[in-house]
């Protein structure tokens, strides 16, 4: 049986609660908020994978992750994502250190399964979805600007590979495994 999968950094609940309190400003605009346990960055999407290929993105991740020490996580604003001008979510912004990028480099040198374009990697942009804009708002365009500056550091302690399911109401994320980075 295929699983849909993505790598990614879990964060902390105060960090999650801290995000879903900053949010609240926005809780009338028509989109789709994201639940507090699905709050994750993601560092390389793979999606549909069996049995075999989960097997595989364990052990690369065994080999990449413990390479890595812990990384300083800063999250410093909260706009539309991807643009402005056309906003599909809001987002949770991040700084994205040279550490967090030579993780980034190597987890998609290392798991061939990462459907990301290599040469995008040094473009990579550390965000965190906390909404989704309901598709009919979204075309009419006529979200109101998001530009909130935040100060929230938390360190990144390990790396997990994570199994999204989609349902009704959004997806709903679970933890396959997890690999803890160098102290």
């Amino acid at each position: 049986m295929k699983k849909r999968v993505f790598v990614a950094v879990n964060m902390p609940d105060e960090v999650k609660e801290e995000l879903i309190k900053i949010s609240e400003k926005w809780s009338g605009l028509p989109v789709r908020w994201t639940k507090k346990d699905s709050i994750h960055i993601t560092l390389c999407f793979v999606g549909e994978a069996d049995e075999e290929k989960v097997y595989k993105i364990k052990e690369s991740l065994e080999t990449v992750v413990p390479n890595h020490t812990k990384l300083p996580i800063y999250i410093n604003s909260i706009t539309l994502g991807p643009s402005e001008f056309n906003p599909k979510m809001i987002w949770a912004n991040g700084e994205v250190t040279d550490d967090f990028k030579k993780l980034v480099k190597d987890l998609h040198k290392h798991l061939p399964e990462c459907k990301y374009i290599p040469e995008k990697i040094n473009n990579f942009k550390l965000h965190i979805t906390l909404a989704r804009v309901k598709e009919k708002f979204g075309r009419l365009n006529k979200m109101p600007s998001i530009k909130e500056k935040v100060n929230l550091r938390f360190n990144a302690e390990s790396v997990e590979l994570m199994e999204s399911k989609l349902l009704k109401d959004g997806a709903e994320y679970g933890m396959i495994h997890s690999v803890n980075l160098m102290k």
